[in-house]
């Protein structure tokens, strides 16, 4: 069973697993030391996923995968980029 995933195009980082397929419009992720990170469907890459999935992956934890070439790995180093930050438009 494939799952879809929203993927940061700039850190490779998962900011969403969706195993139903249904994507949101928009994630906030906050990190350790309270930093929001806003993500918009739009701006994310979406990855259709046939992989095996890490055992304990889940919405809670996803931000701690990066997608490689060999499928997902837990980020070992810290991110040097930072994601795009969207602005709410007024």
């Amino acid at each position: 069973m494939s799952v879809k995933l929203l993927v940061d195009p700039v850190t490779r980082r998962v900011v969403y697993l969706a195993r139903d397929s249904v994507l949101p419009e928009r994630v906030m992720i906050i990190e350790d030391g309270g930093r929001q990170v806003l993500f918009q469907l739009s701006s994310c890459e979406i990855v259709e996923f046939a992989g095996p999935l890490p055992g304990d992956i889940d919405l809670a934890n996803s931000w701690s995968y990066e997608l490689s070439p060999l499928g997902l790995a837990p980020v070992q180093a810290p991110v040097q980029e930072q994601p795009v930050r969207l602005e709410a438009a007024a």
